[in-house]
């Protein structure tokens, strides 16, 4: 009799333990399942808006290729809609604003460095070796152009530059400078800028170049290619977005390809 009774006890310990270590996984499980759940929910509505932000980019290219419409154009302006499940906001500017890395003449380039404040020996030497990093024939002989990179695992390519980016290995160029370079520049317009830029740093090295001599870039002709910067944010109603930045070129009368993607890339 006794040895049932602690048989019994035996197995009535073991349900207790049983139920506690169920109770103790269920409060270690929900939470878990809560956070994945969430998260689940997160990477829903971040792809929702990436698609949002991306069909936004599209919607600027038809609007910018129906060119009677002027609400949409590359004025820098901030446009905003809505959808179901996302406020979008985009902005179009135009890449012939800046200065093109690989088409500048040299004076232009000068102009440029002076206008961020560069000295005048630093500017004409900076101008110089930018055109040496793309250019066969640019001011410096092969040989002493290698001189200026002894040391580093690279010299000049003498090609045009792939990116803005790729200024920050041109012998003298400092990051700081750099910093100050990069919203002025481009590598995708083939003309400009005009005098209607509106960047102020790009037009005061224009006013600088008109007044003192040198080569200056082509205009744009209105009919004709434009190249421009579409930056489109999607937010949804939990807070989450994403931004496509895109660079497009647009070209109402060409028949086969009337916009072409040139970047495209997230910004965080």
């Amino acid at each position: 009799m006794e040895v049932a009774r602690r048989e019994q006890g035996f197995a009535v310990l073991i349900v207790l333990l049983t139920v506690a270590l169920l109770a103790l996984l269920a409060t270690q499980m929900i939470p878990v399942a809560h956070t994945e759940t969430q998260i689940t929910a997160n990477l829903h509505s971040e792809l929702t808006q990436e698609v949002n932000a991306d069909g936004a980019v599209y919607a600027a290219a038809f609007q910018l290729l129906d060119r009677s419409d002027g609400d949409w154009s590359a004025n820098g302006m901030l446009q905003r809609y809505k959808l179901p499940d996302s406020a979008i906001a985009v902005r179009i500017t135009d890449e012939a604003n800046k200065i093109n890395l690989n088409t500048a003449s040299p004076d232009l380039l000068h102009a440029l460095l002076l206008s961020v404040g560069v000295d005048t020996d630093t500017a004409t030497r900076l101008a110089g070796a930018i055109v040496d990093w793309r250019e066969t024939d640019g001011p410096t002989p092969s040989a002493a152009k290698a001189a200026q990179y002894a040391g580093r695992h690279y010299v000049p390519p003498e090609k045009p530059f792939r990116s803005v980016a790729e200024l920050a290995f041109v012998a003298g160029m400092t990051p700081n400078l750099l910093a100050k370079l990069k919203p002025h520049l481009t590598i995708y317009s083939t003309y400009g800028p005009g005098a209607a830029t509106t960047d102020p740093v790009a037009l005061a090295a224009l006013t600088q170049l008109r007044t003192q001599g040198g080569i200056l870039p082509f205009d744009r002709d209105p009919s004709g290619e434009q190249v421009v910067q579409v930056i489109a944010t999607a937010t949804g109603s939990s807070g989450i977005s994403f931004t496509r930045r895109a660079i497009l070129r647009i070209d109402p009368g060409a028949q086969d390809l009337p916009f072409a993607i040139l970047a495209w890339d997230r910004l965080d």
